[in-house]
């Protein structure tokens, strides 16, 4: 039991969260600037508080790149749980396993002199198990990881589901990430046709406000950029007297 231990336990430099933070992203949109959809935050929710009971550990999360930190960004909803959605991790465990793309076991980090000082020690938690979570790209998303108050070995069917639950959330990684690329495009092709002024474009509100437009419609009305940017150019001041109210109902 102790050679398998001694396998999961390294040592670490004191630097190596600015390593990890440091290392440049493979995309040009950074993990953190993304909002996850509330239902795949509500799925993973579930996942971690599933690991938990399973696990029978204290303390299940998801953790995420957010530079220059790592965050936890779903965590189980378990009794004695010590990391909280939002809040910093400055410890070694997981950004051990950002740096290295590798699961990591740490049974008890009191036995080890590389592991025992590191903020999770202070706060109970002696053993980790975690693997990395990758954007389809290979960008690190962060970790998924439990972590336990007292000596934990953590089973190879333990790692196994660990490691199921990680691909589960890849794949959503990879599904949202496929989302958002189409949305771009569709913004980037509107984005042309407004900047080509092949014809005449605007953006309004209800309160009939426009608040964007291109110089091919700033050209129809007979306006310039200063009247658009000054908020003197209305769509209800463009609609004939005789429309106004048809109009005002439809946008109702």
């Amino acid at each position: 039991m102790r050679d398998r231990a001694s396998k999961g336990i390294s040592s670490y430099p004191k630097n190596m969260i600015h390593e990890v933070m440091s290392s440049p992203p493979t995309s040009s949109t950074p993990a953190h600037s993304i909002e996850v959809p509330s239902e795949i935050l509500r799925k993973w929710q579930e996942i971690v508080d599933l690991l938990a009971e399973i696990m029978h550990v204290p303390s299940a999360s998801i953790m995420q790149v957010d530079p220059p930190q790592i965050k936890v960004f779903v965590s189980s909803a378990s009794k004695g749980n010590p990391c909280q959605p939002g809040a910093p991790d400055t410890g070694p465990y997981c950004a051990t396993v950002m740096r290295t793309g590798q699961p990591l076991l740490v049974p008890d980090a009191l036995e080890n002199d590389a592991w025992k000082v590191n903020p999770h020690v202070r706060l109970g938690m002696i053993s980790y198990l975690g693997v990395p979570i990758s954007w389809p790209d290979g960008r690190i998303f962060g970790t998924i990881c439990v972590r336990d108050n007292k000596r934990n070995d953590y089973s190879e069917a333990y790692l196994k589901l660990l490691l199921h639950f990680r691909d589960v959330l890849q794949a959503d990684l990879k599904s949202f990430a496929r989302l958002q690329g189409e949305i771009e495009q569709r913004e980037a092709k509107i984005r042309r046709l407004v900047d080509a002024n092949i014809i005449g474009i605007f953006v309004w509100d209800v309160e009939g406000r426009i608040l964007e437009a291109n110089d091919a419609f700033l050209r129809i009305i007979q306006y310039d950029r200063e009247d658009l940017v000054t908020g003197r150019v209305c769509w209800t001041d463009l609609t004939p007297p005789e429309w106004r109210e048809d109009t005002a109902q439809r946008v109702v």
